[in-house]
């Protein structure tokens, strides 16, 4: 009697666990990835939530992955998808990273340029700032200049006559914002010395 045996495919086994990372630094983990016909593998990573590769896995099965700083996703996890194909079937996972950190402090210009302006006239004083978390910043004057107020387009000064002394003729006036993160615990304040108001 003759007894034929045929193989079976059998499908790559993929193993990854969800785990958590701090914000801003690398994730470094191993994915197992088996194939019990010792077929060689072929991988691939997907973030599900953007649908764009990420790094993959290298000839020693780590996955890397930096997590980014923005604090408006802390908290609400990346999920991964991994691909593994042996040639014939493919085996999926998913697994989720979750991202946590501490805020940053905004930053704010060290310096702006010069404006000449002139008596009984309006000057926006621009305000501008960044955030290493992405968070929105909204500013605010540190000290208030007469006739001053906040606008959408920044710090809006009617500078008022009598502000420069006509023996002068010219006078420089310091002005100082600050950029507030959505936390309120982060703040930078930024200055600019020189906004010159000549009278004609």
């Amino acid at each position: 009697m003759r007894l034929m045996v045929q193989r079976v495919q059998r499908a790559p086994i993929v193993r990854v666990s969800s785990t958590q990372v701090l914000a801003g630094s690398m994730l470094d983990i191993l994915v197992g990835a088996t194939d019990p016909d010792g077929d060689s593998l072929s991988d691939a990573v997907t973030e599900i939530m953007s649908g764009s590769s990420a790094a993959g896995i290298d000839s020693t099965g780590r996955f890397r992955w930096r997590a980014p700083v923005k604090v408006s996703t802390m908290g609400k996890p990346y999920v991964f998808r991994v691909e593994v194909f042996d040639g014939v079937d493919m085996s999926t996972a998913i697994f989720a990273v979750s991202a946590s950190g501490q805020n940053m402090r905004p930053e704010c210009p060290a310096t702006i340029a010069n404006v000449t302006a002139t008596e009984g006239s309006p000057v926006v004083l621009p305000m501008s700032g960044t955030d290493p978390n992405g968070d929105t910043l909204r500013y605010r004057a540190e000290r208030d200049l007469t006739n001053g107020r906040l606008d959408s387009t920044g710090y809006r000064w009617e500078i008022p006559n009598g502000t420069v002394d006509n023996e002068v003729n010219e006078r420089t006036v310091d002005f100082q914002w600050r950029a507030i993160d959505v936390h309120d615990a982060a703040r930078s304040g930024a200055g600019q010395s020189g906004w010159r108001n000549g009278s004609r």
